[in-house]
């Protein structure tokens, strides 16, 4: 990728990445004259593409040299775009599960950067974790229809409203396309050549002496890569303390003051009694294992009993690389009803089918085992024959000493490709379908009664349905099933508990236990389990778990329109031009989910409601471009913008300036007010994401469990005061001819920022407010407080309430879920520098040469929080904030492309710095740590917990392209490319995170090879 210097026409837009971005020249008389055109960042047309503002145009020459299929691939080459989810990462709180990808200049949000098309806006019908709207730039137009996109870097609500706080970014497609052009394209990885994409796109237009129209299609078929595809890198990742084989905390035992109480002798570091079968489920797969952090023996009376705690490492479930099939089309054209005005109208449709694997949720409602399931006394059986010959020998199978078992667990472990389908009968894969359209209908020409003014009006509707789908065991049906009246023909009033397991099966008596140890699996031999009274039958798995969806639609309606003109000559002869324009849009968003969610049915899946919202907004422009003499020009444009539903308004003012200081250097500056409303689902609806996280107050193990934010519409609209300063250097002669120079320093002001509360954050201010003296669990050193050894809960008496509200326990004081309020509670200050330069030269014998440098400084990013605690993310991974993701102080490309004849290569070097992993490992009152997921997997994956730096990455990108004369129906300008990014093949920097890398910064699929055939016809 390439910035692009604009210096004339529209024709200019298609050069090669050979000039620069945001430069700026005078206009100077002698000059022959061009059509005027219109740049993102002003409606005033302009006879130069010069801008005030940083510009980078990213043309369809740079698109094409370095390999780019989709636009996730040209967004993530951006440097000053950081902490977007272009890859598929099941565990970053729900951000890109499900195949979206989305842009993030600056680091300020996914929903902080106006996405356009053509000029006009997108539904915004993608929310990450924060409950932000962005657009799915998946979605938006076949990658072979773009001419190329245009990036202001600086705040831009004064022209575009709403959301242009960061900046924006306007794709811009092929228009009067003459002739057809098809193409296919082909990659795969190196490491293990089975994540394959398969790309068929093509285009065709037609145009005449009033008209033209342009149509463009393309398929796109991704196959998926696991973690247990590449396991040596990234397996071991994925640490659970809910596992199936799991773990169990027995009540009623001997010497116990009253039946329920724990069983202390058989419990080591808190961590249960796991399953005796761990061991032989990891001689079967490589995903369960004894917790090294507990041990695996515990001590009774001289004699042991298996006890440590069985863990689970879920992450070969999940994907690198999702599967896909995603097919786009996009129709454009003009028609002149006269020599004054021209009607227009484009439409696109896209259907994304996106699949990825998923582990079986674990239950964190925790089922009680009764006494007579069979599992249990199988189990107590087992351990009680290593008593044999001691004085308590039979303890564990007398009947009334143990009334049942806590199971801490999820209701399926193992993987489908380690174990068939015989243990695994239910298909958990995550899946999405979405289809999504958009048309726009405008008209353009001259104001009749004003001389020399134009207008452009249009209509824009544009709409996504969604549907997502997952698995998860319904809570009801598992309380049956572990008393013996499971399955779907089992009456749960009148049914005999077991009758189907013992073969006793008649009218509404089929009735089954669900054994949740691994004997429900496997024999302790290792074959399936043939015992009835210990299998769990293919049937019962199926009624237990049951399918949850969510159902999405977001729609939005826009009308615009713009005129623009001169408005007199000033006193120094030059025009005064002024542009006007009104807009009103409506946005709406409506979620059904199923009735079991409904209901809170489901053991992991949390509830759901369903609801709709939405929001009219009514906006007015004015810009006006002041040319103080033929080299320096000032713009002035304000913005008002009103929300109807939220009763929030806006008003926000920019004034920019430009000066050709010579005819080689423009200085230009620019300052002024952005704003964002919340999202609809932040203001009025709700959003949930998965957290693995542990409770040091209750002991809850690492795993996966619901955070659900609550909207807001009390929330006030985030604001921003940005200002940039740059420059733009292009020698004109001399020896430095061929050189191009573009630097602009940029700093934010960002307030009130729409943030939703982490869990982590919360749980400590609950265990603050429970326990003002700290966790405590040694009498002698205060009062008791949290997880006790013998794993009961002691509350201070002194204590508060906790954080009844958003922390949600149950009433032992176990953790459930949390609740968070979206709030505006941040504050962001972020400044730094972008620096672009080329420089082409032609030898004589040699062909043309093309260097470049983009690179990307930020000079400090401090993030504010709702306590007032600030810190600054520059070089950090910015785990504990709900704003800022990973943000390396440095992120280069450097290039180098030569071309001769109809041979051409293309180089390119990417540079992530390295930065810090400011994840926070809790601990306890004796400042011992309390990581058992982030210590499970240091010891997994060989990390030194220790060491917190992220080392930085350099990756090599090489393209080998040859033009192909005119042959048959092949015409001149078809071309076959041949090349690979990441050549050398460079796995990302290890991070103690599940999966094992960090998705919002490095690619882990290592190198990638591509071929690509281009017909002209």
């Amino acid at each position: 990728m390439a910035s692009l210097r604009l210096r004339q026409a529209i024709a200019a837009c298609a050069l090669p990445a050979a000039v620069v971005a945001g430069s700026v020249a005078p206009v100077h008389a002698q000059q022959p004259a061009i059509e005027e055109i219109v740049v993102t960042g002003s409606y005033i047309r302009r006879t130069t593409a010069d801008s005030p503002s940083p510009l980078t145009v990213i043309s369809r020459a740079d698109i094409e040299q370095v390999g780019a299929i989709e636009i996730s691939d040209i967004v993530n080459r951006m440097t000053f775009n950081s902490g977007s989810t272009n890859t598929t990462s099941a565990f970053s709180g729900g951000d890109n599960s499900e195949g979206q990808t989305n842009i993030n200049l600056r680091n300020l949000g996914l929903g902080s950067t106006l996405v356009l098309l053509n000029g006009r806006r997108f539904t915004p019908s993608a929310t990450d974790s924060g409950g932000n709207a962005y657009v799915n730039t998946a979605v938006l137009v076949p990658s072979i229809a773009l001419e190329r996109v245009e990036v202001v870097k600086d705040g831009a609500s004064a022209l575009y409203g709403s959301d242009a706080v960061a900046g924006v970014v306007n794709f811009i497609t092929r228009q009067g396309f003459e002739g057809m052009e098809i193409a296919f394209d082909y990659r795969t990885d190196q490491e293990t050549r089975k994540q394959d994409d398969y790309l068929f796109s093509g285009i065709w237009g037609v145009t005449s002496d009033r008209g033209n129209i342009t149509v463009s299609a393309e398929y796109l078929e991704r196959k998926p890569l696991q973690i247990d595809d590449r396991f040596d890198d990234f397996g071991g990742t994925g640490v659970s303390t809910l596992a199936n084989p799991g773990t169990f905390l027995p009540a009623a035992v001997p010497g116990s003051a009253s039946a329920g109480a724990v069983i202390p002798a058989y419990l080591v570091g808190g961590g249960g009694l796991g399953d005796l079968d761990c061991e032989l489920a990891a001689s079967q797969h490589r995903q369960s294992f004894r917790s090294p952090l507990t041990g695996d023996l515990a001590p009774l009376a001289a004699n042991v009993i298996e006890s440590g705690g069985c863990i689970y490492d879920f992450s070969p479930f999940f994907a690198l690389v999702g599967g896909e099939t995603r097919f786009l089309t996009h129709v454009s054209g003009e028609f002149d009803l006269s020599d004054s005005i021209q009607i227009y109208g484009e439409t696109s449709f896209a259907d994304q089918r996106f699949t990825r694997e998923n582990s079986m949720f674990p239950l964190v409602r925790f089922p009680f085992i009764p006494a007579d399931n069979p599992g249990l006394q199988n189990d107590l059986a087992r351990r009680n024959a290593n008593l044999a010959g001691t004085p308590f020998e039979d303890i564990l199978t007398t009947p009334g000493n143990v009334a049942g078992t806590t199971f801490f667990g999820r209701a399926l472990g193992f993987t489908p490709s380690d174990t068939g389908t015989d243990v695994r009968p239910v298909d958990t894969d995550t899946r999405q379908f979405s289809s999504t359209w958009r048309a726009t209908l405008g008209m353009r020409g001259d104001l009749g009664f004003a001389d020399g003014w134009v207008f452009d009006t249009a209509l824009t509707r544009s709409e996504r349905d969604n549907t997502n789908r997952g698995t998860d065991t319904i809570q009801q049906h598992l309380d049956l099933a572990v008393r013996g009246l499971g399955g779907a023909n089992c009456n749960g009033a009148t049914g005999t508990p077991g009758a189907g397991n013992a073969g006793n099966i008649s009218a509404g008596q089929e009735c089954y236990y669900y054994n949740p140890f691994f004997t429900g699996i496997l024999a302790q031999d290792g074959s399936p389990q043939s015992d009835p009274m210990l299998a769990n039958p293919v049937s019962l798995y199926n009624w237990m778990i049951g399918e949850f969806r969510t159902q999405t639609k977001n729609e939005q309606l826009v009308w615009d329109f713009v005129t623009t003109g001169e408005v007199m000559q000033m006193a120094n002869g030059l025009p005064l031009s002024a542009a006007f324009g009104l807009q009103w849009r409506k946005d709406r968003l409506s979620v059904e989910v199923d009735d079991t969610s409904a209901a809170g049915g489901f053991s992991f899946i949390f509830g759901g409601t369903n609801y709709s919202a939405k929001e009219n907004t009514y906006a007015g422009f004015v810009e006006l471009a002041i040319p103080v003499n033929e080299r320096l020009e000032f713009q002035v444009a304000g913005r008002y913008e009103r929300f109807d539903e939220i009763g929030e308004d806006s008003f926000d003012p920019k004034i920019t300036g430009m000066w050709a200081a010579t005819d080689d250097l423009t200085l230009r500056a620019s300052t002024g007010t952005s704003f964002r409303t919340g999202s609809l689902v932040q203001t009025s609806g709700f959003s949930t994401q998965l957290i693995n996280i542990a409770d040091p107050f209750s002991g809850a193990g690492t795993a996966f469990r619901p955070e659900i934010a609550q909207g807001n519409p009390d929330l006030a609209p985030e604001s921003a005061f940005v200002w940039n300063l740059g420059l733009s250097w292009a020698p004109s002669d001399g020896p430095l001819q061929g050189l191009s120079v573009d630097l602009d320093y940029y700093s934010y002001d960002y307030d009130d920022l729409i943030s939703r509360p982490g869990a982590a954050s919360l749980i400590q201010q609950d265990i603050a407010s429970r326990c003002p003296q700290g966790l405590n669990t040694d009498p002698d050193a205060g009062p008791l407080c949290g997880v006790q050894p013998d794993l009961t809960i002691a509350f201070d008496p002194a204590g508060g309430p906790g954080l009844p509200d958003q922390i949600i326990r149950d009433e032992n004081g176990n953790y459930l879920r949390a609740e968070p309020l979206f709030i505006n509670a941040q504050e962001l200050k972020t400044s730094g520098l972008d620096i672009s330069s080329r420089y082409r030269w032609t030898t004589d014998n040699f062909g043309m040469f093309t260097a470049g440098v983009d690179a990307s400084w930020t000079r400090e990013y401090k993030i504010t929080d709702a306590n007032g605690v600030t810190t600054d993310g520059v070089g950090k991974r910015n785990i504990g904030t709900s704003i800022g993701r990973s943000l390396p102080e440095w992120k280069a490309n450097f290039s180098l492309g030569w071309q001769r004849d109809r041979h051409s290569v293309f180089g390119l070097v990417r540079y992530v710095d390295s930065y810090k992993d400011d994840q926070q490992v809790t601990r306890n009152a004796e400042g011992e740590a309390l990581c058992v997921g982030s210590c499970l997997r240091a010891v997994n994956f060989g990390l030194d917990l220790l060491d917190d730096k992220v080392s930085s990455w350099t990756t090599v990108d090489l393209q080998y392209s040859y033009e192909m004369p005119a042959i048959g129906f092949q015409a001149e300008g078809s071309r076959i490319s041949i090349g690979g990014t990441n050549i050398f093949n460079n796995t990302p920097p290890k991070l103690n995170f599940d999966g094992g890398f960090d998705p919002f910064t490095h690619d882990a699929r290592g190198a990638i090879w591509y071929v690509r055939y281009t017909m002209q016809l």
